[in-house]
């Protein structure tokens, strides 16, 4: 169930799935492999739907829509498809910046190509940076780091339930890190 709301939350959304995988336990591995899955479905899911509703609006409105003149525009102008594939999934979801590109008419192909591959390494990037940030929080609350108390034997870790001496806590010990 839990790889299933990665899943999902993957299909909108990368900076919210990464950090939900990471809080519900999931491996690193798998919260990377089901956020890129989630999210290049969505870009695809996007990409398709995303032609179909431009090319309505062109024989519509005419070209003239599609293409403006704001900050976005000249970012377009600026880098192309690759640098808005690259960039994008950073500040926007990676469905999101591919119906942005379809919009300013970027080929429908090399946009879900380098998409994919921003979506590659954003994702990376955040699951690197999300479990480096688990691993020294653990360490930093004192579970055998840096900031570890020395209690005696029967001093238990608030956050991993272990004793000093790496066995199972018994129901008499006393943890000093947790205050009971």
């Amino acid at each position: 169930m839990a790889a299933l709301s990665v899943l999902g939350l993957a299909v909108v959304e990368i900076w919210g799935a990464v950090p939900v995988g990471l809080a519900l336990g999931l491996s690193p591995i798998l919260v990377w492999v089901l956020t890129v899955v989630g999210s290049m479905a969505g870009v695809g899911a996007v990409a398709v739907a995303g032609e179909a509703v431009r090319a309505w609006l062109v024989r519509r409105r005419g070209a003239s829509t599609t293409a403006g003149h704001g900050r976005l525009y000249r970012v377009w102008v600026r880098y192309g498809v690759v640098g808005w594939g690259l960039v994008s999934p950073l500040v926007f979801a990676p469905a999101m910046g591919t119906a942005i590109g379809i919009a300013l008419g970027a080929p429908r192909r090399r946009l879900i190509a380098w998409m994919c591959a921003g979506g590659i390494v954003w994702t990376s990037i955040l699951v690197i940076a999300g479990d480096l940030g688990l691993r020294a929080s653990h360490v930093l609350s004192g579970s055998g780091g840096l900031f570890r108390q020395a209690a005696g034997p029967y001093a238990l870790c608030a956050v991993c339930s272990t004793s000093d001496t790496g066995s199972t806590p018994s129901r008499t010990a006393r943890c000093t890190r947790a205050g009971t």
